[in-house]
């Protein structure tokens, strides 16, 4: 069930650690599988509200990767950090 973060978070983690992928929620399309992270409660909420946060972010924590469908930017082979 989601919390009352859960509405106002664009960005969430999937922390199942063969996983370590975050999503946006914004651009989340059939196969991010959203609905199954939060039912495994395998889920945490970024505070990041623009790309440039989230690319700060993942400079702090390298072992996380975009999804390739609603992140393709921050995904494991494109992973670019931006300016």
């Amino acid at each position: 069930m989601l919390n009352k973060d859960a509405k106002i978070k664009r960005y969430i983690i999937n922390t199942h650690p063969k996983v370590l992928e975050v999503h946006d929620r914004r651009n989340q399309g059939s196969y991010c599988h959203i609905k199954d992270i939060i039912k495994s409660d395998n889920i945490k909420y970024l505070d990041c509200i623009s790309k440039k946060e989230l690319s700060k972010w993942f400079l702090k924590n390298p072992d996380y990767h975009g999804c390739i469908h609603c992140l393709p930017d921050f995904a494991e082979k494109n992973k670019k950090i931006l300016p």
